[in-house]
């Protein structure tokens, strides 16, 4: 019989990688991988100029009128690096750029790609490990996306970022109170992409409205085990 509630039971499709002979929860992140997936690595952004904390915080707010202007590939490197996993001299330890509560990590991040440069069209996850895009779908599903949220605005955002929660990261660990760690570690994770992108003087806004089916069927989850929690377009403005 297994610990998991019924809406969690079935967790074949993540696969867990931890370092050799280590296995506590509070310091063993899951990650998800696609193995048979094509990958592409991303770029690492060089140093911005004149870009100071205080004025980002001043300077950020909502956009949802974008212009046609298509993001390049090393903007999209940049806005993912935010999120990215930290290096740590400890080979028994892993940390990312937002805390999260055991280190348990289970928010994963999907990209749309609808108006990038050396980017196709299509839905690809975002690899903290390795700082890299796996594809998943190579085509434009923009108009799937604009009818599951009743946007759009969307149908002239260069991408759309898709949050979704692994529920048996914290389950163990946490029981259903670990729900409430994920939508802290969520919003930890989604300011430093609105604080990203209003240095680089571009914009963005959240979706928490949404058809959940349709949005896990494109990303081809299954909702007992892994389910979207909200959604970001970004664009030029």
């Amino acid at each position: 019989m297994s610990d998991f509630p019924p809406f969690i039971q079935d967790t074949r499709i993540i696969k867990w990688e931890a370092e050799e002979n280590f296995n506590s929860l509070s310091t063993n992140p899951g990650y998800k991988v696609y193995a048979r997936m094509p990958k592409i690595d991303l770029t690492i952004p060089v140093n911005r100029k004149n870009v100071f904390l205080k004025d980002v915080l001043l300077k950020r707010e909502s956009h949802r009128d974008f212009s046609s202007k298509e993001f390049d590939f090393d903007e999209v490197s940049e806005i993912l690096y935010s999120i990215r996993e930290i290096p740590e001299v400890s080979k028994n330890f892993t940390r990312r750029t937002y805390p999260s509560a055991g280190a348990l990590y289970p928010i994963e991040v999907y990209l749309i790609s609808l108006n990038c440069d050396n980017l196709e069209k299509g839905v690809f996850h975002y690899s903290v490990r390795d700082h890299s895009l796996t594809k998943l779908l190579l085509e434009d599903v923009s108009s799937l996306v604009i009818d599951a949220t009743n946007d759009e605005h969307i149908d002239r955002a260069a991408c759309v970022l898709i949050f979704t929660i692994v529920y048996n990261r914290f389950y163990p660990k946490y029981g259903q109170r670990g729900i409430r760690y994920a939508l802290i570690e969520l919003g930890h994770l989604v300011q430093n992409i609105n604080l990203t992108i209003t240095g680089m003087k571009k914009g963005c806004y959240e979706i928490g409205g949404f058809i959940d089916t349709d949005i896990n069927e494109l990303l081809d989850i299954r909702e007992e085990s892994e389910g979207a929690l909200l959604m970001m377009a970004l664009g030029n403005i």
